[in-house]
C-alpha cells in the first residue's frame, strides 16, 4: 500500500512514492496523474515500478523528440540531454530505440548533415575527429561516411581555397610554406594534400612575380 507521496527536492520531474513497508520509488509526475496514483492506494511495489518505468520512458521520448525538433542531434547528444534532465539510462534506452525506429534519430543522417555544414572549412580528418570526439559516433562509422562523401579531389579543392586565403594575408615569405602547412593541418587537411596545395600556390606566386 502507498503510504505517502512526496516532492523530491532536487528535481521537478519526479515524486517519491513511499510504501507502508518502507520501500520507496521515484515516479514522474505525469505517470502519477495518468494512472491516478494517490496516497492510500492498494498498489504493489511491482505495479508502481512498472508505472514508473513506462511513465519515465514516455517522458524521455517526448523530451528527446522536442530536442530533435529544435536542432539535429547525434545519439550521444540526445542521451546527454536526457541525462542532464534527470532521466535514467533505461528510460533513455527506450527513447533512443523508439526514435531510431521511427527514423527521427540516425547518426548516419546526422553525420551527412554535419558534413554538408562544415565541409567548406574543415578537412576530412577534422570532420572525423569532431564526429567521434564531440558527437559520439563510432570512429569506423564516422570515417566511412566522411570519406564516402568527400573525395580526394574535394579535399584538394578545399586545401587550395583555404591556402589561397591564408597566403593572401601574409606579406613576408619567411617560413611561409611551413606556416601554411601548419594552418592546413589545423583545419584537418592531410599532409600530402596540404603539401600539394601549398607548393602549387607558392609556385604560382613565384612564377607571377
Amino acid at each position: 500500500m502507498i503510504k505517502n507521496i512526496y516532492p523530491i527536492s532536487n528535481t521537478k520531474l519526479k515524486m517519491l512514492v513511499v510504501f507502508d513497508d518502507g520501500r520507496t520509488i521515484a515516479v514522474v509526475k505525469s505517470a502519477l496523474k495518468e494512472y491516478n496514483v494517490k496516497e492510500g492506494d492498494n498498489l504493489s511495489f511491482e505495479k508502481v515500478s512498472e508505472i514508473a518505468g513506462e511513465g519515465e520512458a514516455h517522458e524521455a521520448f517526448l523530451k528527446a523528440a522536442d530536442a530533435l525538433g529544435r536542432s539535429p542531434k547525434s545519439e550521444k547528444e540526445i542521451r546527454t540531454v536526457l541525462k542532464d534532465k534527470g532521466y535514467s539510462k533505461a528510460a533513455a534506452d527506450v527513447a533512443v530505440e523508439k526514435l531510431t525506429g521511427y527514423g527521427y534519430l540516425s547518426d548516419e543522417d546526422y553525420a551527412k548533415t554535419y558534413i554538408e555544414h562544415y565541409s567548406k572549412k574543415w578537412g576530412r580528418k577534422k570532420l572525423v575527429y569532431e564526429l567521434v570526439q564531440t558527437k559520439g559516433l563510432p570512429s569506423d562509422v564516422a570515417s566511412e561516411i566522411v570519406y564516402g562523401a568527400l573525395s580526394d579531389e574535394d579535399e584538394l579543392r578545399l586545401a587550395l581555397e583555404l591556402a589561397g586565403k591564408f597566403l593572401k594575408k601574409k606579406d613576408g615569405k619567411d617560413n611561409l610554406k611551413q606556416k601554411c602547412l601548419a594552418f592546413l593541418a589545423s583545419r584537418g587537411i592531410d599532409f600530402q594534400t596540404a603539401l600539394k596545395a601549398t607548393e602549387t600556390l607558392i609556385k604560382e606566386e613565384d612564377d607571377y612575380a
